[in-house]
């Protein structure tokens, strides 16, 4: 009975052993294999689509500064050189006296489809007449659409004037070479400076630069019953 008892006690006293020392050994092992198989961290940068510009020299992307958009178009058209629209020009802001309205628009080389220099010296020609006549109008807020027949005699307004003693008041304007073209005169020279900011030199060598890059392209003067050339009407 003794040596039955006796065992019976060590099964006793070893079996809670091996309950407790089972699960903890399991669980070791799991979170050993755990780790090892864990895959390694790793950081992702994502990078802003617009910092990457393609170099077609290189064949690579950098991170340069991208050019503006308003400088030139994918096929390498300056922006600031394309004409505007019609649309575009009656919107224009500006002044709404005549001499300044005009210069305005002529060191505008993108509203050459209005008017524009003729290359010599400073005389500029009304390309559309009709369409100059209309932004003027819209300048001086007229509530009637302007013609070129009421612009013309405006523009006549400036042009060299004898008064009744026989003293010539000197104009600001005078006819030019061709029909619809006129030329602002040595008169003028300050309401142009004032107007632009510019020395009369700069502004010369504008206008030459404009009538020797565009000369006969887009000129297409086409006479009219209401719109007079103005060489011909006093």
């Amino acid at each position: 009975m003794s040596a039955m008892s006796d065992a019976v006690n060590n099964v006793a006293i070893t079996s809670p052993e091996k309950k407790s020392y089972s699960p903890v050994r399991s669980t070791m092992v799991f979170d050993t294999l755990k780790m090892l198989t864990r895959p390694k961290e790793t950081t992702h940068y994502r990078r802003r689509k617009q910092d990457l510009n393609f170099d077609p020299n290189l064949g690579s992307f950098d991170n340069s500064p991208s050019t503006p958009l308003n400088s030139t178009t994918r096929w390498g058209i300056s922006c600031l050189e394309t004409p505007l629209t019609d649309e575009q020009l009656m919107l224009r802001k500006g002044p709404s006296r005549l001499i300044g309205f005009l210069i305005d628009i002529a060191m505008d080389e993108r509203a050459r489809k209005a008017l524009r220099w003729t290359g010599q010296g400073l005389e500029f020609i009304l390309i559309n007449k009709e369409l100059v006549a209309k932004m003027w109008g819209n300048r001086k807020h007229n509530t009637k659409d302007m013609d070129y027949y009421k612009l013309s005699r405006a523009i006549r307004e400036k042009y060299d004037k004898k008064e009744l003693n026989s003293v010539t008041k000197t104009g600001k304007l005078k006819k030019g070479s061709r029909t619809y073209s006129y030329v602002f005169t040595e008169n003028s020279y300050s309401d142009l400076v004032s107007q632009t900011g510019q020395s009369i030199e700069y502004i010369e060598q504008f206008a030459e630069k404009i009538g020797n890059k565009y000369r006969e392209t887009d000129i297409a003067v086409s006479s009219s019953p209401q719109a007079p050339s103005p060489q011909n009407s006093e």
